[in-house]
């Protein structure tokens, strides 16, 4: 992200990666939707809930707040 934002540009280059991130979401909503049926099969909804902390802990040390440092011109 840092890499394609350029110091004066708009926030459209973030587009295509938010729309892409959001139709993922869809998506696996749906799958989980119709694999727990509709949340009725307590045991498989508790596996995905249980998939979805590990993916979770993979990403711990994301930290929203810490930059990549900057690139220095020569």
């Amino acid at each position: 992200m840092y890499e394609n934002k350029g110091t004066f540009s708009g926030i459209n280059f973030m587009e295509p990666l938010f729309n892409a991130l959001q139709k993922e979401l869809i998506e696996r909503h749906a799958d989980a939707a119709e694999e727990s049926n509709l949340g009725f099969e307590e045991d498989r909804l508790a596996m995905l809930h249980e998939e979805v902390r590990k993916e979770l802990e993979v990403m711990a040390d994301f930290c929203k707040e810490c930059k990549p440092p900057k690139k220095k011109k020569n």
